[in-house]
């Protein structure tokens, strides 16, 4: 057994092909030196593939090039948002880039604090959230939350205005928020819709009228 040579620091394994004989190596997890993680022949050389590295949780991967088991060997190796990037010692670092963090963090693709505190976030401003029910960054926690103004939502061009009923960006809130005669109405679900009533229509001077025969459109009388 293993246990009657680990007290030969350099032949601690017991090996049956050689007659029970102590070895430096049976077994890859035998290998204790990540520049040497597989056991070739009873003794540990460098790493060709992965499996060779397995039993190190901190280096699963093998860089060929060297023959030595590392953290990582791209950015998508590192799994954590707060060391999304693989630095050129193969280790994952904090991001310095938001490319580190788009690349295999699709929920957090924003990297905050560019450097030796870069984290991979939602967002860093409002720009960086797509939605319309969650328009604006929350500078506290870095996530995108639902709208309060209508600073949050006029990058949306459709729907530039904050129902703050409701969190969520809409394109209106008034029938004066409706600017095609086509379309004059607020609906109760804040859309633009064809007009009801004259009421809908006396905005506009040249149309002042509702037409139903013309299918709700605004017309001159």
């Amino acid at each position: 057994a293993d246990s009657h040579c680990t007290r030969f620091p350099s032949t601690p394994a017991c090996s049956p092909a050689l007659g029970g004989v102590c070895a430096a190596c049976v077994l890859n997890s035998h290998c204790s030196s990540q520049a040497a993680a597989q056991c070739l022949s009873h003794t540990c050389v460098p790493c060709t593939n992965n499996l060779h590295c397995v039993h190190f949780t901190s280096a699963p991967l093998c860089k060929t090039a060297t023959g030595t088991c590392v953290q990582c060997l791209s950015d998508s190796d590192c799994s954590s948002t707060a060391a999304a990037k693989c630095s050129s010692n193969n280790t994952c670092v904090p991001c310095t880039d938001s490319i580190q963090c788009s690349s295999h963090f699709p929920l957090t693709p924003v990297c905050k604090s560019l450097g030796a505190t870069g984290a991979c976030v939602q967002c860093i401003n409002d720009a960086d959230c797509s939605t319309i029910t969650a328009a604006q960054c929350s500078t506290t926690t870095n996530t995108c939350v639902s709208c309060t103004d209508n600073t949050h939502c006029t990058r949306f061009t459709a729907t530039p205005l904050c129902n703050t009923a409701t969190g969520i960006c809409v394109a209106c809130l008034a029938h004066e928020n409706c600017t095609s005669i086509e379309t004059p109405q607020c609906s109760a679900t804040n859309t633009c819709i064809l007009c009801g009533a004259d009421s809908h229509c006396t905005r506009f001077p040249s149309t002042p009228a509702c037409s139903p025969a013309l299918g709700g459109v605004c017309a001159a009388c």
